[in-house]
């Protein structure tokens, strides 16, 4: 599901991955996505259905079934299941920081990105780890992931939920949306 992470978030496939259709894209498929997958493809712009194929025949993923014709509203309107991945707000992460409410916060950004500021409690677990070797937390605790705006954290919050976690957040804005809200940084 290539959408941006509020879209996804709001409504998506059960067992579908959010990875945006952008610069990084073949390395998170390359990591996320066993080659042999039968893959289909969500986008909101069906004008990229070439390109997206494109770049991934170039990747070695050769098994694409094609696209939902009418999107998530189609399949909808078929009443199929659905999923969702709330989007927290920075507010309400720190207000559950306050009530010590917070479970688990897992940053997935790189080590000089979180050496130059992360979230008091949270725990490093860079983004290509979680998707080659998972994570050993409780699948029934609430996982709030955060990254610098959003779009790692999304691809590892869809990910955790394909892999059974129930209770995962994606922090909307990231860690600029953090520092921006004038919240804490430990360094």
């Amino acid at each position: 599901d290539t959408r941006d992470a509020p879209a996804y978030g709001g409504v998506h496939i059960p067992g579908s991955i959010n990875i945006g259709f952008g610069n990084q894209m073949a390395n998170w498929i390359g990591m996320a996505v066993d080659p042999e997958s039968d893959i289909l493809l969500v986008f909101t712009d069906h004008e990229k259905y070439g390109d997206m194929c494109t770049l991934l025949y170039r990747i070695g993923y050769d098994k694409i079934l094609g696209y939902l014709q009418g999107g998530i509203p189609a399949w909808q309107e078929q009443g199929f299941p659905i999923e969702r991945i709330s989007q927290m707000t920075v507010h309400e992460l720190q207000e559950e920081i306050k009530k010590k409410t917070c479970q688990h916060i897992v940053d997935v950004r790189s080590k000089d990105e979180w050496n130059k500021g992360h979230i008091e409690g949270a725990m490093l677990l860079p983004l290509p780890g979680i998707l080659l070797n998972g994570v050993d937390l409780p699948k029934g605790e609430e996982i709030i992931v955060t990254c610098r705006v959003g779009y790692r954290g999304n691809i590892a919050a869809s990910y955790l939920q394909m892999q059974g976690f129930k209770h995962v957040h994606n922090l909307a804005g990231g860690m600029l949306a953090w520092a921006n809200a004038g919240f804490s940084l430990k360094v």
